[in-house]
């Protein structure tokens, strides 16, 4: 089935099976309809980006609960301090975060030339802030996702 006639049958379906269904406006923290995590155009693709956010503890690796998890475009560079981020989430109590993927930049559905460079970044009071850069290429009816995680240090 193609996967965008999926996202619209999806709502529909649980609807009809005497479940509540929300679908928001503008893109949510948490995408979910019914507790099922999805992502739904315009502004997103069915892309997610997901992971989990811990720190090392003399106990072991420990989640980190209320992080906040930034996605942006683009190689940053060194003298930008400040960039817009294009999707936020915050971690819920295990660590995890989900994020869903804006649309390609060149505007073709692809992008372009064959891959973009992202950042994904965690920050919170009490922790060094940490980020990750990574190239992934997709279009507009891909699925699926990217699982990125990120280990918090508390600041000294």
């Amino acid at each position: 089935m193609n996967r965008s006639l999926w996202i619209v049958l999806l709502p529909g379906c649980l609807a009809a099976c005497g479940q509540s269904v929300r679908i928001a406006s503008s893109p949510s923290p948490t995408p979910s309809v019914s507790g099922l995590r999805i992502c739904a155009g315009p502004l997103d693709t069915a892309l997610t980006l997901d992971g989990m956010v811990s720190e090392s503890t003399p106990a072991g690796t420990q989640p980190v609960s209320g992080a906040i998890v930034e996605l942006f475009r683009g190689e940053r560079p060194p003298s930008e301090t400040a960039p817009i981020a294009l999707r936020e989430t915050i971690t819920d109590a295990a660590g995890r975060y989900l994020l869903c993927f804006p649309q390609p930049a060149g505007g073709s559905g692809l992008t372009e030339p064959d891959e973009e460079a992202w950042e994904v970044r965690a920050r919170k009071d009490g922790y060094q802030v940490v980020s990750k850069s990574f190239r992934f290429g997709y279009s507009v009816w891909d699925y699926g996702g990217l699982r990125v995680s990120l280990e918090l240090v508390r600041e000294k």
